[in-house]
């Protein structure tokens, strides 16, 4: 899949979106992802209008700062198959 979308660097280790032709990286793929869920995530898309440095430095916050936040699973949940076919090799 990495082939097929060169604009993905080899080394991310964050959230990518593949839309259509279009790939988003970091707060632009979690704004993109909003955009698929229902109420009230869908307000999200709102922030796309926050310039891209602003808002991939808030992202960039919050995953240096997530277990602090949201706490530390001893195991994470397994995907289905269907939802592994979504991920990145």
């Amino acid at each position: 899949m990495r082939a097929l979308y060169t604009e993905i660097p080899e080394g991310l280790d964050s959230v990518v979106l593949v839309d259509g032709d279009a790939v988003y990286l970091r707060s632009r793929a979690v704004l993109g992802c909003a955009n698929y869920l229902g109420w009230p995530w869908r307000l999200a898309r709102l922030f796309r209008w926050v310039p891209r440095v602003i808002a991939d430095a808030a992202y960039n916050l919050v995953a240096r700062t997530r277990y602090r936040i949201f706490g530390r699973f001893e195991v994470c949940r397994v995907p289905s198959r269907e939802e592994r076919e979504l991920f990145l090799p």
